[in-house]
């Protein structure tokens, strides 16, 4: 009850939607090859305990990743994905970068108007390389409505009205793994999912920038992580270390984000688990208004 009441106080005050498309790790929660608890648990409650691969919408025409599950995701929200002109990615892993359903963009799939701009893609090396490779495979050249863009870490982009910035994330050595801080006219979002413990280079931007939403990782749940992910126990030491720079207050709102069943933390059973914390859950669906 809650988040219900989160969202409608939110919702009627502005118009520019923040709405996470999906809220699990890599697998799905329930996992596609999996009989765990967690996930048997998280199948019978159904409801906000089933969890996509993580993804989210801004405005109706930015994506953050692109997974493999869009295709669910535009049949279930009623997206019209021919509004997107812009797509940022995290990081290359399969859950976040579906190349190849990227593909299906070209004409040969689509049939729509080809005048307008396009979409215009940001991402690291890797990123951009495995799109290309997909598209040589697949078609044999690149779509000419796709353009592609390098990020640097720390660089502003600035989409009209809105500004992303790509920060350093702990996640993956073989890459250059990003974090984003979403900045509007009224509100700035750190977007963090797929990583650690934030670097301190991260931590060292943030100063001075007070922060109204928090969205963290906890692909490992009530486990207290160490590598590339965190748990909920991490989650809360992030929140404590933002306040104490001064980047987050007792108005800043925490979230949970990018669940793992190996975390064995359904959507259920996560009121309990952050009681008196201040963190709430997110679920596929969940919107905020920046």
């Amino acid at each position: 009850m809650i988040n219900d009441v989160f969202c409608v106080i939110f919702i009627m005050g502005y118009s520019m939607l923040f709405k996470y498309l999906g809220t699990a790790a890599a697998e799905g929660f329930p996992a596609l090859f999996c009989n765990c608890d967690a996930c048997k648990r998280a199948l019978n409650a159904g409801g906000r305990n089933i969890r996509g691969r993580s993804a989210a919408l801004l405005d109706g025409h930015i994506l953050i990743d692109f997974p493999a599950d869009m295709l669910a995701y535009k049949i279930r929200y009623n997206l019209d994905l021919i509004n997107i002109k812009y797509i940022l990615f995290t990081h290359s892993h399969i859950d976040h970068l579906a190349a190849n359903e990227l593909c299906y963009y070209h004409h040969w799939y689509s049939n729509r108007d080809t005048s307008g701009s396009g979409i215009t893609i940001f991402g690291n090396a890797k990123v951009l390389q495995l799109i290309q490779d997909a598209y040589k495979f697949d078609t044999g050249s690149m779509n000419d409505s796709i353009t592609l863009c390098q990020i640097e870490l720390f660089k502003k982009i600035e989409l009209g009205e809105i500004i992303f910035t790509p920060l350093a994330a702990k996640h993956d050595s073989k890459e250059e793994c990003a974090i984003y801080l979403i900045e509007t006219n009224e509100s700035k979002l750190l977007y963090a999912n797929d990583s650690g413990p934030l670097p301190d280079t991260t931590y060292n931007f943030l100063k001075g920038t007070r922060l109204d939403f928090v969205s963290l990782d906890c692909t490992c749940g009530k486990i207290s992580a160490d590598g590339g992910h965190m748990g909920f126990p991490e989650n809360l030491l992030t929140k404590n270390r933002l306040i104490e720079q001064g980047s987050a207050d007792n108005t800043t709102t925490f979230i949970s984000h990018h669940f793992s069943h190996n975390g064995l933390v359904t959507y259920d059973d996560f009121s309990g688990l952050a009681a008196g914390s201040g963190f709430i859950s997110s679920w596929d669906g969940m919107e905020l208004v920046l």
